[in-house]
């Protein structure tokens, strides 16, 4: 299964998200920059977060 962090200019915004909650937040992150300009989609990174299952 694999986890999400979100970065915005390089610091965690959002952490250890599943793959709902991360698609849900970059919709939100994608209207707010529609809505006010920030943050911007250059700024956002996401981290994959692979957790291993035996």
């Amino acid at each position: 299964m694999t986890r999400y962090n979100i970065l915005i200019d390089s610091k965690v915004a959002y952490k250890d998200l599943s793959q709902d909650e991360y698609f849900a937040t970059m919709e939100d992150l994608a209207q707010e920059f529609y809505d006010t300009g920030v943050p911007h989609p250059k700024s956002i990174l996401t981290e994959f977060i692979e957790e291993w299952q035996r």
